[in-house]
């Protein structure tokens, strides 16, 4: 289980990718992308290619704050399906080791 956020620039995305990303600023083929995934399913596509005056976190780049409260639940959530892995094992490991049956 894994959360990566990757940075790129537009000749990386797929066509369907590069064509569902807005034109502003300079122009989206001169934009750097920050490509999100948990567990390699794509969460979203952010790009910098927006105008100055709107380069501000609570406009343009509020996505930002959803993007760490995502990746925390999505820790959250992967800690604990790690954790109800281990807890099936222990009792079994540690039961075997004292020579009780289970």
């Amino acid at each position: 289980m894994s959360y990566e956020a990757t940075m790129c620039d537009y000749d990386d995305l797929n066509k369907e990718q590069q064509n569902s990303q807005p034109n502003n600023g300079s122009g989206k083929e001169y934009a750097s992308y920050i490509v999100i995934k948990h567990n390699g399913e794509i969460l979203q596509i952010e790009s910098d290619a927006v105008e100055p005056e709107d380069a501000r976190f609570y406009r343009d780049f509020s996505w930002i704050t959803d993007a760490l409260e995502q990746a925390y639940k999505l820790g959250l959530s992967d800690a604990s399906k790690k954790e109800g892995q281990r807890a099936q094992l222990v009792p079994n490991q540690t039961n075997r080791s004292l020579g009780k049956e289970m």
